[in-house]
């Protein structure tokens, strides 16, 4: 089997150190290439700040040597958002200042578009195995839409499956009342992706990561889960206390770490993934439902083929024992199996 290179996309949060975390993981266990991680500002927070998130984490993990890529600093026509569970600087304004870590001097420079379609390329052309990359897309979709604006099929034709954590198929909103935030906060680039990717795209949209359908007790979250991780993992022991900040004080009482989710969905699409569907999917970007993703109910194949993979229904209970792995407190009696080739909604 050929191995997998993947790339992380993502806008420096909590749940997208979480989502980091297992990547690194399972290349630890031999599973995959991390080729890269790039970012962009205009979601959870400034560019600057998702940078220095990710490589707060990175430095925990002694693996400062992963590529990190600065993107767009802003959506395609400006900011549309102001966030605010994740704090100002995206890990809950908690932590001190760590003062080894210099943005400006530990990141790549080159811009991140160039870079994602470069390092596709490097593989496509130059790996024994082509098109085997896969991009994991957990914030706005700012920079993967400027891939396909720049580069347009020469860029698409190296991707071999997309996923996105993003959208909503129910039109339940979370960032407005008809929008996720990851697409109200760059509807533009949502829709270019949609439109122009050929690859198979798996999407995992914000209700499947509600409290009524997917529930892990706070409690288990930071009095198990927490304190054991802290005592091996000290990236468990930062994420502690970004997240006691986030969830438990402002009275949350589920943790539900969208982005990491999605990893899950990709490391372990059979043990995780209980329900699914195909859909042709656009999204909106007008008035009161800007950013809501749009499904062809009516089922026009011939007009609009299938273009998506769409989760929405995952096991809980599965994902609390990724978790545990990942904080290496337990072993995981399957292997890692990412979704396969067939997962092509143009069918």
């Amino acid at each position: 089997m050929s191995r997998h290179y993947v790339i992380l996309d993502c806008d420096g949060g909590s749940d997208d150190a979480w989502a980091l975390i297992l990547l690194l993981k399972a290349e630890a266990e031999k599973q995959l290439t991390l080729l890269g991680v790039t970012v962009c500002g205009g979601g959870n927070t400034s560019l600057h700040n998702a940078a220095y998130n990710i490589l707060r984490i990175l430095k925990s993990y002694g693996r400062l040597e992963v590529p990190l890529f600065l993107g767009a600093s802003e959506a395609l026509l400006g900011s549309s958002v102001q966030p605010s569970f994740h704090g100002k600087d995206g890990f809950g304004d908690v932590l001190h200042p760590d003062e080894s870590i210099q943005v400006e001097d530990m990141v790549h420079s080159e811009h991140a578009v160039a870079a994602i379609n470069r390092l596709c390329a490097k593989v496509f052309f130059f790996i024994q195995y082509p098109k085997e990359v896969t991009i994991i897309a957990i914030g706005p979709l700012t920079n993967i839409a400027l891939c396909y604006s720049m580069y347009g099929q020469s860029f698409a034709q190296l991707i071999k499956h997309l996923y996105i954590m993003g959208g909503n198929y129910q039109g339940i909103g979370n960032c407005t009342r008809a929008a996720e935030f990851n697409f109200y906060a760059d509807p533009e680039a949502a829709h270019i992706v949609l439109l122009k990717s050929t690859c198979p795209i798996t999407i995992l949209p914000w209700e499947p990561c509600m409290n009524d359908r997917f529930f892990i007790c706070i409690k288990w979250r930071f009095e198990t889960f927490g304190k054991c991780a802290a005592k091996v993992n000290p990236a468990a022991d930062i994420l502690n206390t970004v997240e006691l900040a986030q969830f438990s004080t402002k009275g949350y009482t589920a943790w539900n770490p969208c982005d990491a989710l999605l990893v899950a969905a990709f490391l372990f699409d059979k043990q995780i993934i209980r329900k699914e569907s195909f859909w042709h999917c656009t999204v909106d970007l007008t008035s009161f439902t800007r950013g809501q993703m749009v499904l062809d109910h009516l089922h026009e194949i011939d007009k609009n083929a299938k273009n998506v993979h769409l989760i929405e229904l995952l096991d809980a209970e599965f994902f609390q024992c990724a978790a545990e792995w990942a904080m290496g407190l337990r072993d995981l009696n399957v292997s890692i199996r990412m979704c396969e080739d067939n997962k092509n909604a143009n069918i």
